[in-house]
C-alpha cells in the first residue's frame, strides 16, 4: 500500500510505532477498514470529525492533534497561515 498524504504518513507512522494494523486500528475507532485506508493514500479527504477519531484513538497530545489537523486540512487543498494569531 502506497501512502500518498501527508495524514497518511503520520497516522502510519503513529500505528507502526504502537505495533497496529489498519485494521485493528480501524475497527477500535469504528470506521471501515476500506474507508481508513483510502483516507490514508489520499483517494478519500479525512474530515475534521475522523481526524478527531483517529486523534482520540491514538491518544495524541494537543500538539500532534494540531499537526495532524494541519496536514489533513492541506492534504484537503486548503492553504493555511498558522504563523497569525
Amino acid at each position: 500500500m502506497a501512502i500518498y498524504t501527508n495524514f497518511g504518513r503520520l497516522v502510519s507512522k503513529q500505528l507502526a510505532d504502537l505495533d497496529l494494523t489498519q485494521e485493528s486500528f480501524s475497527n477500535t475507532i469504528g470506521i471501515s477498514s476500506s474507508y481508513f485506508n483510502q483516507t490514508l493514500t489520499g483517494a478519500r479527504h479525512p474530515s475534521a470529525k475522523l481526524v478527531e477519531k483517529v486523534a482520540d484513538g491514538l491518544d495524541l497530545s494537543s500538539q500532534d492533534r494540531e499537526t495532524l489537523h494541519y496536514h489533513a486540512a492541506i492534504d484537503n487543498g486548503f492553504k493555511l497561515d498558522l504563523t497569525k494569531k
